[in-house]
C-alpha cells in the first residue's frame, strides 16, 4: 500500500493554502498574498535595498529596520498604505492589506467653465503617484483649453478616505497677443497663418495650438511641431516651432469594407511650390468598386487675399458599381477660400468642370460629354477636427450646389442639390467619455426635366455603409433610374467602457425617405434598426454592424429592395 507514506510526506510539506498565500520577496521577507492588483511590486533595484547585494562590498547585508522601511515605500508608492509587518524570527511576513483606490476628487478654487467637462479617469485607479500625475496634468490641460496658459496646479492624497485634492491657481485669463512664426523659413508668414485653427486677441486655448500643429503634418508642411508659450501682463505670447518635411513626399494607405475591399491609396505630393506654400498632387486610388488617377494643385497666388487659391485638376475615373459602370474624365479649375474663426473652420469651393463620360453598363446615357458647375460650402467645428480619430463632440456641415445648362456644353439642364451633416455629443460631458451620441443627415434633390438622360455621377441612391444601413449598396435605386428626392436620418449610441480590450459596443437606428418628384417624398418609409462593434486598435479603427432592412407604407407598384438583414464590415471609417 503506498497511501500511508505519501500521507506522511504530505505532513511534512507545507499546506496548499499555505503555499499559495505566501510570495517570496528576497531573503527573510515574504508577502502573504502571492496574487496581487498592478503585478510584480519590486524592481531589481527595491530588491537590492531590502536584501542587498553579496558581490557588492558594503551591500552584502541591509539591516532590518532599513529593508522593512523600504518594503513600506514600495507598498505605499503602489497604493498599499494599511500594510502589516509580523516579525517571526527566521521569516518576516508581510501584509499588504486592501489596497486604496481614488474614490472621490476635489478641485479647490475652479474657475469658470471648468467643470463643464467632468474628469473620470481616475476611476478605480490606485493612489500612486502615476495616478497623481495623471491627473495633475489633466487638470492642467484643461484650464489651458480655457483661457488659462500659465497655471499652477498642486494635488495632495487622503488614503483613509481614498480621494485627491487638488489646488489651482490658474492665473489670469489671458488672450493671445503675438504669434511668433519660424525664422528662416522658405514659407511666408502668410503660409503658416492658414493652417491656424485660433486667432490673434482671442483667449488662448491649448486645444487649438495642437490642432494647428495637427493640419501642419496633414498636409506636410512639417515633420513635426508644436507651440510654447509666455504670458506677459498683455497677455499670451506665442512661439510657433517646426521641423520642415521635404517637399516632396509618397504616402502609401490602405483601408477595407465589406463593399468595397480592399483598398488601397498612393499619393504623390510636391509640397513646396513657392513661398506662399502651394502645392500639386497625384492620388492614384484603387478599389474594386473604384479605380481613378488624379492630380491637382493648389496655387495661392492671390497675394490680397493670402487664404483664397486658385485649384486647377483632372482625373480619370472608372466606377463599378451594382447599378452601373462608367469610365469618365473630369476636367476642373476653380477657385477655393478657407479660413477659421474661434469655434469653426469654414471652407468654400466653386469648380466648374467639363467631364467626359462613356457608360460601360447601365440604363443610361451612353456616351456624353458636359459642362457643370460646383459651389459647395463646409463648416466644421474645431472639436469635430480635433477628435478626428477618436470621434467624440463636434459637427460638420456641408451644402453643395452642382449644375449645368442645356445648350451651355450639355444636353439637358440639371440643378442637384444636397444638405449634409453629423453631429456627436460627448453624453455627459465625461472625460473620458463614458457614451457618445451621433446624429447624421442628408437631404438631396434633383430638379431636372429628363430624368434617364442624367449621368450616372448626379443620380441619386440609397443603401449601404454611407447612410441606410439595413439595405445593400445602392439597393434603393428606382429601377437604377435614380430618384429626384432622397433624404436620410441616422442615429447612433455608441458605449465606449461596456466590453474590455478597448471594444466599443453601438446601437443605431437609420430612416429614409425618397421621391420620384423633385422636393417630395413617396409614402415608402424605409428603416434599418442594428447594433456594432468598434475597435480602436493601434493602426485604425475597425467597425463591424448587423442592421435589418425594412419598409413600411410599402408602395407596392414601385420596385423595392428586399428586406433582410446586411452585414457591413469597415477599416478606417468612422460615423
Amino acid at each position: 500500500m503506498t497511501w500511508i507514506p505519501l500521507l506522511f510526506l504530505l505532513f511534512l510539506q507545507p499546506s496548499f493554502g499555505e503555499i499559495l498565500s505566501s510570495k517570496k520577496i528576497c531573503g527573510p521577507y515574504e508577502l502573504t498574498e502571492a496574487q496581487l492588483p498592478g503585478g510584480s511590486l519590486f524592481s531589481k533595484n527595491d530588491l537590492l535595498l531590502i536584501c542587498g547585494d553579496e558581490s557588492a562590498p558594503g551591500w552584502s547585508e541591509i539591516p532590518r529596520n532599513q529593508a522593512l522601511y523600504q518594503i513600506q515605500t514600495v507598498l505605499k508608492s503602489q497604493g498599499y498604505f494599511q500594510s502589516k509587518i509580523e516579525d517571526q524570527g527566521e521569516r518576516v511576513l508581510v501584509t499588504p492589506g486592501p489596497r486604496s483606490t481614488v474614490k472621490k476628487v476635489e478641485f479647490k478654487n475652479a474657475p469658470p467653465n471648468f467643470k463643464d467637462v467632468i474628469f473620470r479617469g481616475y476611476k478605480g485607479q490606485a493612489i500612486t503617484p502615476t495616478t497623481l500625475s495623471n491627473t495633475k496634468d489633466w487638470t492642467t490641460s484643461r484650464l489651458r483649453s480655457i483661457g488659462y496658459p500659465c497655471p499652477s496646479v498642486s494635488v495632495s492624497a487622503n488614503a483613509k478616505e481614498e480621494s485627491l485634492t487638488l489646488n489651482l491657481k490658474p492665473g489670469p485669463k489671458l488672450r493671445i497677443i503675438e504669434v511668433d512664426r519660424p525664422k528662416d523659413s522658405p514659407y511666408d508668414d502668410s503660409a503658416w497663418q492658414r493652417y491656424d485653427a485660433f486667432k490673434v486677441h482671442q483667449y488662448f486655448n491649448a486645444d487649438l495650438l495642437t490642432l494647428t500643429s495637427r493640419r501642419l503634418l496633414e498636409n506636410d508642411m512639417a515633420q513635426f511641431a508644436f507651440f510654447k508659450d509666455l504670458c506677459k501682463l498683455d497677455g499670451a505670447h506665442v512661439f510657433q516651432n517646426v521641423s520642415l518635411a521635404p517637399p516632396r513626399s509618397l504616402l502609401f494607405s490602405f483601408g477595407a469594407s465589406t463593399e468595397e475591399a480592399p483598398i488601397a491609396e498612393v499619393e504623390w505630393k510636391h509640397s513646396r511650390l513657392d513661398a506662399a506654400g502651394s502645392n500639386v498632387s497625384a492620388n492614384l486610388y484603387g478599389s474594386p468598386r473604384r479605380q481613378s488617377l488624379k492630380m491637382q494643385s493648389e496655387l495661392y497666388w492671390f497675394h490680397f487675399w493670402k487664404e483664397l487659391y486658385f485649384f486647377p485638376g483632372v482625373e480619370i475615373r472608372r466606377e463599378n458599381e451594382p447599378n452601373y459602370k462608367t469610365l469618365s474624365q473630369h476636367f476642373q479649375w476653380g477657385l477655393g477660400h478657407r479660413n477659421d474663426d474661434s469655434r469653426h473652420r469654414y471652407s468654400f469651393r466653386y469648380t466648374p468642370m467639363y467631364t467626359v463620360e462613356k457608360t460601360l453598363e447601365g440604363a443610361g446615357p451612353t456616351n456624353i460629354q458636359y459642362f457643370s458647375f460646383r459651389t459647395s460650402l463646409t463648416l466644421t467645428s474645431h472639436y469635430f477636427e480635433y477628435f478626428k480619430t477618436t470621434p467624440q463632440q463636434g459637427y460638420q456641415l456641408n451644402v453643395d450646389w452642382s449644375a449645368q445648362r442645356e445648350g451651355i456644353e450639355s444636353p439637358l439642364s440639371l440643378d442637384q442639390f444636397n444638405f449634409s451633416g453629423t453631429w456627436l455629443s460627448n453624453y455627459g460631458k465625461w472625460d473620458p467619455p463614458l457614451a457618445v451620441l451621433g446624429v447624421r443627415f442628408r437631404h438631396s434633390v434633383n430638379v431636372t426635366s429628363s430624368e434617364s438622360e442624367v449621368p450616372f455621377t448626379y443620380r441619386l441612391y440609397l443603401g449601404g455603409k454611407d447612410d441606410i444601413r439595413g439595405f445593400s449598396r445602392n439597393s434603393i435605386n428606382n429601377l437604377d433610374q435614380g430618384y429626384r428626392t432622397v433624404s436620410y436620418l441616422g442615429l447612433e449610441s455608441r458605449f465606449l467602457e461596456v466590453l474590455p480590450y478597448k471594444i466599443q459596443p453601438y446601437l443605431f437606428y437609420d430612416f429614409a425617405k425618397v421621391g420620384v418628384q423633385h422636393w417630395s417624398w413617396d409614402q415608402s418609409l424605409y428603416a434599418s434598426p442594428g447594433f456594432g462593434l468598434r475597435w480602436q486598435s493601434p493602426i485604425g479603427s475597425f467597425r463591424g454592424s448587423l442592421s435589418r432592412g425594412m419598409i413600411s407604407q410599402k408602395d407596392e407598384q414601385v420596385s423595392q429592395p428586399k428586406e433582410q438583414w446586411n452585414f457591413i464590415l469597415t477599416y478606417g471609417q468612422e460615423f
